[in-house]
């Protein structure tokens, strides 16, 4: 009976502390967390995912990652970039898609590649012919101590075709650009819009300020032109004076900018009231061609 009473108490304590198969596992803080990063560069969204190590004093380049040799860059599984677009690296063109990226760094030199295969778990198994893109920079040094890996993407303000990837750690810097087709997707969603929609002329006059800001003036004014061709507004031909601006001919910039000025107090209520915000930096903007400034 003693037994049977002892054996029955073994089993409710078994019960109550054994853990289930189904509980959740713990989780704790990884030594290289997961990290990733998103851009929109032009129209092509770009995202790099990745385990990010530290340096925890230790020497990085050269030691704990050996020059000239095969590397996930970062920690864990490979490190994986995304593009929802197709685009080109190093002068070659890459379908959208993820795709696994390595280095092999070097003191002077480091070689960047996109390769097709993103199963792996760091660089076992990789072989070179499954490589999509491979190309070399230069590396720099950075400002400061990068105490976890980083990477970073942005665009370059004069051209927003082309967009920077940059690598940092410890002391560091690694970066390469990749070149979008924003152009030729401009392009192509400007003439699906003109082709649908009747509010043609604003779609003319968006295109107008990228190309503007894309600094290609020729094919801006081209489409400004076009805008007030279809529908005299304010807005276009101040469009067009920043236009003629940038192109030197400040007589053609006055001339649109007095245009704007003088369409502006016509329109119905609801357009005036967006006329109104902007008067003022017309105003300014057309003193400012004149030379009163």
């Amino acid at each position: 009976m003693k037994h049977i009473v002892l054996n029955s108490f073994l089993m409710v304590l078994f019960l109550l502390f054994a853990v289930p198969t189904t509980a959740q596992q713990l989780e704790f803080p990884q030594p290289s967390p997961a990290a990733s990063v998103k851009y929109k560069l032009g129209l092509t969204n770009v995202e790099i995912a990745y385990s990010s190590p530290a340096v925890k004093e230790r020497k990085i380049w050269g030691e704990l990652v050996p020059y000239n040799e095969m590397w996930r860059t970062g920690a864990n599984a490979s490190t994986k970039i995304t593009f929802d677009k197709d685009l080109s690296i190093g002068r070659q063109k890459v379908k959208a898609g993820t795709y696994a990226l390595y280095t092999i760094p070097g003191e002077q030199e480091w070689t960047v590649i996109i390769n097709e295969n993103i199963e792996l778990w760091g660089v076992d198994g990789y072989e070179e012919k499954d490589d999509l893109v491979r190309f070399t920079v230069t590396p720099q040094k950075t400002a400061e101590l990068v105490e976890r890996l980083r990477f970073t993407i942005t665009d370059n303000p004069k051209d927003p075709s082309i967009g920077i990837i940059a690598l940092e750690w410890e002391n560091v810097k690694v970066a390469f650009d990749v070149k979008t087709n924003v152009r030729k997707q401009v392009d192509e969603a400007l003439t699906a819009k003109l082709d649908e929609s009747k509010m043609v002329w604003r779609y003319l006059m968006q295109g107008a300020s990228f190309y503007k800001d894309a600094r290609d003036l020729d094919k801006a004014l081209e489409l400004v032109d076009q805008s007030i061709e279809m529908n005299e507004y304010y807005y276009n031909y101040y469009l067009k004076g920043q236009i003629l601006a940038e192109k030197g001919d400040r007589d053609g910039a006055v001339a649109a900018a007095d245009k704007a000025l003088e369409i502006g107090p016509t329109l119905p209520e609801e357009l005036r009231k967006r006329f109104e915000n902007y008067k003022e930096e017309i105003v300014e903007a057309r003193d400012r061609w004149k030379g009163n400034e």
